[in-house]
């Protein structure tokens, strides 16, 4: 089974995604920035250099959060995804066409990648606690 990696990079109560380029599969649709893990390559090191590579930045990237899997070209994937966090904004965008800051109500609307949709679906208790811990912490 082959491994994508997926980046999940808050920014206060919106998350970060990149829309795809308009050829290819599943073209200009959403996803969580990430990538195909290569041979001899950790998840975790496969995600720092697809950030690198696609958006020219340097990240921390900490705990799994949730998987899914899916099939492309006849091929199962597992999708993990990491808590990353990164000191500033892309600035550079290799792969995609534009980046973005959504809220989960606007994630809902966008057109998704089906692998990030699944993985989105997830996620949504890991959103709906950081960011009522974050609501509650800021009313002290």
């Amino acid at each position: 089974m082959a491994v994508s990696t997926a980046a999940v990079i808050l920014k206060g109560r919106k998350i970060l995604l990149a829309q795809r380029l308009p050829t290819g599969s599943m073209a200009s649709r959403w996803e969580f920035p990430g990538g195909k893990v290569e041979m001899d390559e950790t998840p975790e090191k496969a995600l720092a250099r697809e950030l690198e590579e696609e958006f020219g930045i340097t990240v921390q990237i900490h705990e799994p959060l949730c998987s899914t899997e899916f099939f492309h070209k006849d091929t199962r994937f597992t999708l993990i995804a990491f808590r990353v966090e990164m000191d500033k904004d892309p600035p550079l965008l290799t792969a995609h066409t534009q980046i973005g800051w959504y809220s989960p109500d606007e994630i809902e609307q966008l057109p998704l990648a089906d692998s990030d949709r699944s993985l989105f679906e997830k996620l949504k208790p890991y959103f709906k606690s950081r960011f009522q811990v974050e609501c509650n912490h800021s009313s002290e």
